[in-house]
């Protein structure tokens, strides 16, 4: 049973040197789980130590408002410069410094475009580590000239 709902809700924090700042249209509190914040209209921008900003925006999250984590629902967009990512379910672990985005992920960029099924980021070392959820399919790529 939802205790409390709140309309344009903001949450910030820091985790490692980065800042965050989410906002929802509308966030449910429900009392079996007060920790837990159901987003509706999510949009979440992250601050970097080396000055980078990345975007998150869906339709639905789940926040966890003690590790800072939250997962990502429908039609996720997650942007960075110039390179785009799309996904079904996108995971932010503000704890570990780690994005994951998954099912139906498709990056597009300035150095070209992929489709796989999982990338994780690690928003540190601003690497990236494609997947493919069935080892006999292969992550799709077409590079830019």
């Amino acid at each position: 049973e939802t205790s409390n709902i709140i309309e344009n809700a903001k949450y910030s924090g820091e985790s490692a040197g980065n800042f965050f700042e989410l906002t929802a249209k509308i966030a449910k509190i429900r009392r079996d789980q007060p920790n837990i914040s159901e987003l509706q209209d999510v949009f979440v921008v992250i601050k970097l130590q080396d000055l980078r900003t990345i975007h998150i925006r869906s339709d639905k999250a789940l926040f966890d408002k003690i590790s800072n984590d939250c997962e990502f629902f429908g039609n996720v967009k997650i942007t960075e410069q110039d390179n785009i990512i799309t996904s079904d379910n996108l995971d932010l672990y503000m704890s570990k410094n780690l994005i994951t985005a998954y099912n139906n992920v498709k990056y597009n960029g300035m150095k070209g475009f992929l489709i796989a099924d999982k990338v994780d980021i690690d928003i540190l070392k601003n690497e990236a580590n494609i997947f493919m959820f069935d080892k006999k399919n292969k992550v799709q790529v077409k590079y830019k000239n």
